[in-house]
This record gives structure tokens, C-alpha cells and sequence, in this order.
């Protein structure tokens, strides 16, 4: 999930697999790399919220997405942010 705001500031989220630990760990310094580049981001900054669901469960991923999704466009509706989804990989 990536939100835009005109304002040079993005927010990523990403929901794991409780057992990709690692997984988490190498998001986290992928965001931090790309926050610590000034050729990539001259002065924008990323922020990014990490949720881990049981495997088991395949719906939980797509319940957590749904929440957030809803959770942050009710949040950010008034400061006027867009939503563009994507495909993590």
C-alpha cells in the first residue's frame, strides 16, 4: 500500500507471514536505505507499518489489508491523500 500526498511524503505497508521474520527484517532496511539515499529521495521520506498474520489463515491477510487500507483513508481523507495500490513482491 503506497499513499501519496503531494507534500513528499509516502507511507508504505506491508503484512507478512508470522514466520517470515526475515523477511520483515529485510523491508525494514530496504525502507532505510531508500530514506538514507539522496539520489533516490532528494526530500521525500518513507514511513512504513509492518503487521504479521498466521499462515494458516489466508483470509487474515486480506482482512488486515482491508483495515488499514479503510483505517488510513478515513484517517488522511481530510488532508486530501490519494491511494494507489500495489503489488508487493
Amino acid at each position: 500500500m503506497l499513499l501519496f500526498n503531494g507534500n513528499t511524503h509516502f507511507f508504505l505497508g506491508a503484512i507478512f507471514d508470522e514466520s517470515a521474520k526475515k523477511d520483515d527484517e529485510v523491508f525494514r532496511t530496504a525502507v532505510g536505505d531508500l530514506n538514507q539515499n539522496e539520489e533516490i529521495l532528494q526530500t521525500e521520506k518513507i514511513t512504513f507499518s509492518v503487521t504479521f498474520v498466521d499462515g494458516n489463515n489466508p483470509f487474515q491477510a486480506v482482512q488486515e489489508g482491508k483495515f488499514h487500507c479503510l483505517f488510513l483513508l478515513f484517517n488522511l481523507n481530510s488532508n486530501e491523500m490519494s491511494l494507489t495500490k500495489g503489488h508487493p513482491k
